[in-house]
């Protein structure tokens, strides 16, 4: 079986994925790269992974490494096709209707938290769904549990939806290794770009909210971005110097050390948050997730009050009572760590991914139905998820 996934530039949260599935492939797996790593990304710490894996065919060098690429999209067994130019997957879909293909992506409209007033969007997701409906295998990998909801506005086919994500490496040690590695004080952790749309500020006011109960911890953010300054003067308002420790930008080794000696993860981003694929992270790493339901990967990986914990996006007082229950039982803490590290290790992974994603394949292939073979978890079937709170907290 010939797999070929179709996206910008391979990076950090997808590598491993692509090795899970070049190994069980048995090499006839292809990244097809379409175009390269951006200066920025460069800047941001990002590597040029394209150049490190045999697996990766980078389309964008020359003439002929494009048509390669157009060849492949319209002779491969299975494609998966991402953040790429729509030419790959339009040919295959209408030259090849019966084809095994899987779009994948996160949804469509962030900032509008699913209205739909892109006309130009519109015009064209319209036009394609409505054609491609009757193309008996071609499914939705959802990299957002609001993806579907925005793909069925824009009249994507019913029962095509697939739960899927970003899947980076799982962290290394075992449960009781991490459980040991754990901060003596209580230590609650933010970690992301400091822009407007992740809402730093909201764990400022939160742990304001704890100190005046009394409640001893530190809070420790570390990233960097245009609102860090901002995000200091409101800890001196608040009057929490001697509770907050900014560590700036430090290499991802060292954000996943962090995790690993955190308690909770505090992750407050609004709807322009797609995947976020620190909470796979930090819930590897035993750390218990306060997250905003807003959150693509949130109502997918975290059961409220099992695993992790959820709030109403933009309400600080909400993430504040949540957190505060954690804060106050360390009972709790650790068995809902420990829920977590194996919601991840055991299922969200990329090896449970691919092996899923291979099995799905192979079933649509032999010309069996598209029902899903998994009841939880990735290529389990996907619900149409509204925006509203009620309907995104199992």
């Amino acid at each position: 079986m010939q797999v070929a996934m179709f996206s910008n530039y391979l990076n950090h949260h997808q590598l491993p994925f692509c090795l899970a599935m070049e190994q069980l492939t048995g090499g006839k797996f292809t990244f097809v790269a379409t175009e390269p790593v951006s200066a920025a990304r460069l800047k941001m710490g990002y590597r040029d992974m394209d150049r490190d894996y045999n697996f990766v065919l980078r389309s964008y060098e020359d003439a002929a490494a494009f048509e390669k690429a157009r060849d492949l999209a319209l002779t491969c067994d299975v494609m998966i096709f991402g953040s790429a130019p729509n030419e790959f997957i339009e040919k295959r879909l209408f030259r090849r209707p019966a084809a095994v293909t899987f779009r994948y992506s996160e949804r469509l409209f962030k900032e509008t938290a699913g209205k739909v007033n892109r006309f130009s969007l519109m015009h064209y997701y319209s036009f394609l769904c409505s054609l491609l409906q009757r193309r008996k295998n071609y499914y939705l990998l959802a990299a957002s549990a609001y993806a579907p909801i925005d793909y069925m506005r824009m009249g994507f086919g019913k029962k095509r939806y697939l739960k899927w994500g970003y899947f980076p490496e799982c962290a290394q040690n075992t449960l009781e290794k991490l459980q040991n590695k754990k901060a003596e004080k209580l230590r609650i952790i933010w970690a992301g770009r400091m822009i407007e749309w992740k809402h730093p500020e909201y764990a400022v006011e939160a742990a304001g909210m704890l100190r005046d109960d009394g409640v001893d911890f530190e809070l420790r953010f570390i990233g960097d971005g245009v609102l860090l300054e901002d995000v200091k003067a409101c800890v001196r308002r608040y009057g929490l110097q001697d509770k907050v420790v900014f560590t700036g930008s430090i290499p991802v080794e060292e954000v996943r050390q962090e995790m690993e000696k955190s308690h909770i993860l505090l992750f407050t981003s609004d709807w322009n948050e797609g995947w976020g694929a620190v909470l796979n992270e930090g819930m590897s790493s035993a750390c218990i997730a306060v997250a905003s339901h807003a959150i693509g990967s949130v109502p997918y990986l975290i059961h409220d009050g099992e695993n992790g914990a959820i709030y109403q996006s933009g309400d600080v007082f909400d993430l504040y009572r949540r957190l505060k229950v954690l804060a106050e039982d360390p009972v709790l803490r650790e068995k809902m760590a420990a829920n977590a590290y194996r919601t991840v290790t055991e299922q969200w992974n990329a090896c449970t991914a691919a092996q899923r994603l291979v099995a799905f394949s192979k079933k649509l292939l032999c010309g069996e139905s598209g029902e899903c073979l998994y009841k939880d978890g990735p290529c389990s079937t996907a619900e149409l998820l509204k925006e509203t709170w009620r309907q995104s907290v199992r």
